[in-house]
């Protein structure tokens, strides 16, 4: 009992202090590549502009579409929801 009782405190205390040790830990590389790390330059504008405008459009319509939906009342049968 003892032994499994050790064993289990010693995999919480090695699963625990893991990530701390390796994120505390230098590399080879961080010490290289942490000055080098710039932008890629772009050529021009992207393509993929979209209109905000169209979006707001097809938005409020569908608000718009909701609200007539749940407002409208096509139920023929005027029984109480709860019997």
């Amino acid at each position: 009992m003892k032994t499994a009782k050790f064993a289990a405190a010693a995999a919480l205390i090695a699963l625990t202090a893991a990530p701390v040790a390796a994120q505390a830990a230098p590399t080879a590389m961080s010490a290289a590549t942490s000055a080098n790390r710039i932008g890629a330059e772009t050529g021009a504008e992207s393509d993929l502009k979209g209109s905000n405008i169209l979006f707001a459009l097809i938005a409020a319509a569908a608000i718009i579409g909701v609200i007539i939906l749940v407002a409208s009342n096509n139920d023929d049968n005027n029984n109480p929801t709860s019997p």
